[in-house]
Protein backbone atom coordinates (compact mmCIF):
# COMPACT_ATOMS: atom_id res chain seq x y z
CA UNK A 1 0.00 0.00 0.00
CA UNK A 2 2.86 2.31 0.81
CA UNK A 3 4.34 1.72 -2.67
CA UNK A 4 1.05 2.56 -4.28
CA UNK A 5 0.91 5.90 -2.42
CA UNK A 6 4.46 6.64 -3.52
CA UNK A 7 3.50 6.02 -7.14
CA UNK A 8 0.45 8.22 -6.82
CA UNK A 9 2.73 11.05 -5.72
CA UNK A 10 5.66 10.23 -8.03
CA UNK A 11 3.80 10.13 -11.35
CA UNK A 12 2.22 13.60 -11.07
CA UNK A 13 5.52 14.96 -9.70
CA UNK A 14 7.32 13.82 -12.87
CA UNK A 15 4.70 15.50 -15.05
CA UNK A 16 4.93 18.71 -13.03
CA UNK A 17 8.74 18.61 -13.22
CA UNK A 18 8.67 18.29 -17.03
CA UNK A 19 6.11 21.10 -17.33
CA UNK A 20 8.20 23.39 -15.11
CA UNK A 21 11.40 22.63 -17.02
CA UNK A 22 9.65 23.25 -20.31
CA UNK A 23 8.12 26.54 -19.19
CA UNK A 24 10.87 28.05 -17.06
CA UNK A 25 13.74 26.49 -18.98
CA UNK A 26 12.95 28.60 -22.03
CA UNK A 27 12.90 31.73 -19.89
CA UNK A 28 16.01 31.00 -17.81
CA UNK A 29 18.26 29.36 -20.41
CA UNK A 30 19.07 30.27 -24.00
CA UNK A 31 19.48 26.57 -24.81
CA UNK A 32 16.62 24.94 -26.65
CA UNK A 33 17.18 21.68 -24.86
CA UNK A 34 17.83 20.96 -21.23
CA UNK A 35 19.36 17.57 -20.65
CA UNK A 36 17.93 15.12 -19.56
CA UNK A 37 14.45 16.62 -19.50
CA UNK A 38 14.33 17.68 -23.14
CA UNK A 39 16.78 16.32 -25.64
CA UNK A 40 14.70 15.71 -28.75
CA UNK A 41 17.08 16.71 -31.51
CA UNK A 42 19.77 14.18 -30.70
CA UNK A 43 19.83 12.80 -34.24
CA UNK A 44 19.49 16.11 -36.08
CA UNK A 45 23.21 16.67 -35.62
CA UNK A 46 24.21 13.25 -36.94
CA UNK A 47 24.80 12.97 -40.67
CA UNK A 48 22.82 10.34 -42.52
CA UNK A 49 25.62 9.92 -45.07
CA UNK A 50 28.76 7.86 -44.48
CA UNK A 51 32.07 7.30 -46.27
CA UNK A 52 33.71 3.89 -46.27
CA UNK A 53 36.89 2.69 -47.92
CA UNK A 54 36.71 -0.78 -49.39
CA UNK A 55 38.66 -3.08 -51.65
CA UNK A 56 36.98 -4.35 -54.78
CA UNK A 57 38.62 -7.38 -56.34
CA UNK A 58 38.82 -7.28 -60.15
CA UNK A 59 40.67 -10.52 -60.91
CA UNK A 60 42.16 -13.48 -59.03
CA UNK A 61 45.14 -15.36 -60.47
CA UNK A 62 44.44 -13.98 -63.95
CA UNK A 63 40.72 -14.82 -63.94
CA UNK A 64 38.65 -11.65 -64.31
CA UNK A 65 35.53 -11.49 -62.11
CA UNK A 66 32.15 -10.64 -63.67
CA UNK A 67 32.01 -7.43 -61.65
CA UNK A 68 34.19 -5.68 -59.08
CA UNK A 69 33.51 -7.67 -55.91
CA UNK A 70 34.01 -6.57 -52.31
CA UNK A 71 36.58 -8.55 -50.37
CA UNK A 72 33.95 -9.41 -47.75
CA UNK A 73 31.90 -11.18 -50.45
CA UNK A 74 34.80 -13.47 -51.33
CA UNK A 75 35.07 -15.37 -48.06
CA UNK A 76 35.54 -18.64 -49.93
CA UNK A 77 38.60 -17.18 -51.73
CA UNK A 78 40.18 -15.06 -48.97
CA UNK A 79 40.32 -15.64 -45.23
CA UNK A 80 40.39 -11.84 -44.85
CA UNK A 81 36.78 -11.72 -45.98
CA UNK A 82 35.85 -12.91 -42.50
CA UNK A 83 38.29 -10.63 -40.64
CA UNK A 84 36.84 -7.48 -39.09
CA UNK A 85 40.26 -5.87 -38.63
CA UNK A 86 40.67 -5.51 -42.38
CA UNK A 87 38.25 -2.55 -42.36
CA UNK A 88 40.34 -0.65 -39.81
CA UNK A 89 43.48 -1.11 -41.86
CA UNK A 90 41.68 -0.14 -45.07
CA UNK A 91 40.52 3.15 -43.54
CA UNK A 92 44.16 3.97 -42.73
CA UNK A 93 45.31 2.93 -46.22
CA UNK A 94 42.70 5.08 -47.94
CA UNK A 95 43.30 8.05 -45.64
CA UNK A 96 47.02 7.95 -46.45
CA UNK A 97 46.31 7.72 -50.20
CA UNK A 98 43.63 10.42 -50.12
CA UNK A 99 45.83 12.87 -48.19
CA UNK A 100 48.88 12.26 -50.39
CA UNK A 101 51.12 10.60 -47.80
CA UNK A 102 52.72 8.28 -50.34
CA UNK A 103 55.35 6.65 -48.11
CA UNK A 104 52.77 5.81 -45.45
CA UNK A 105 50.38 4.59 -48.12
CA UNK A 106 52.97 2.22 -49.61
CA UNK A 107 53.87 0.85 -46.18
CA UNK A 108 50.22 0.25 -45.26
CA UNK A 109 49.48 -1.19 -48.69
CA UNK A 110 52.33 -3.70 -48.25
CA UNK A 111 50.90 -4.71 -44.87
CA UNK A 112 47.40 -5.06 -46.35
CA UNK A 113 48.54 -7.13 -49.31
CA UNK A 114 50.79 -9.44 -47.32
CA UNK A 115 48.29 -9.97 -44.53
CA UNK A 116 44.96 -10.10 -46.38
CA UNK A 117 45.57 -10.88 -50.05
CA UNK A 118 48.37 -13.44 -49.76
CA UNK A 119 45.94 -16.36 -50.15
CA UNK A 120 46.29 -15.97 -53.94
CA UNK A 121 49.37 -15.43 -56.10
CA UNK A 122 48.01 -12.62 -58.21
CA UNK A 123 45.18 -10.29 -57.24
CA UNK A 124 44.10 -7.20 -59.15
CA UNK A 125 42.07 -4.87 -57.00
CA UNK A 126 41.04 -1.28 -56.58
CA UNK A 127 40.65 0.94 -53.56
CA UNK A 128 37.35 2.81 -53.52
CA UNK A 129 35.60 5.22 -51.22
CA UNK A 130 31.85 4.68 -51.17
CA UNK A 131 29.63 7.55 -50.08
CA UNK A 132 26.29 6.09 -49.00
CA UNK A 133 23.25 6.25 -46.77
CA UNK A 134 23.44 3.26 -44.38
CA UNK A 135 19.79 2.26 -44.59
CA UNK A 136 19.65 2.48 -48.39
CA UNK A 137 22.86 0.46 -48.69
CA UNK A 138 21.56 -2.14 -46.28
CA UNK A 139 18.31 -2.46 -48.25
CA UNK A 140 19.59 -2.60 -51.81
CA UNK A 141 23.37 -2.05 -51.80
CA UNK A 142 23.10 1.40 -53.39
CA UNK A 143 25.66 4.15 -52.96
CA UNK A 144 25.47 7.88 -53.57
CA UNK A 145 28.90 8.00 -55.18
CA UNK A 146 32.04 5.94 -55.56
CA UNK A 147 35.52 7.40 -55.89
CA UNK A 148 38.26 5.09 -57.15
CA UNK A 149 41.56 5.90 -55.44
CA UNK A 150 43.62 3.55 -57.59
CA UNK A 151 44.08 0.14 -59.17
CA UNK A 152 46.74 -2.21 -57.82
CA UNK A 153 48.08 -5.68 -58.32
CA UNK A 154 49.81 -8.17 -56.07
CA UNK A 155 52.24 -10.90 -57.07
CA UNK A 156 53.55 -11.59 -60.50
CA UNK A 157 51.61 -11.32 -63.74
CA UNK A 158 50.32 -14.65 -65.08
CA UNK A 159 51.84 -15.91 -68.35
Amino acid sequence: MKRFRSLIILIPAVYIYYALVAYFGAIISSKYEIFPAFNWSLFTYVSDVRDLCEVEILSIDGVRLDRPTRLAELQDQFRAGRDATVLKLLQKVCRAKYTGRDATFEDLRDVFESRYLSDKKNVEYRLVIHNYEPIARWRDGSTISTQVLGKYQTGSMPN
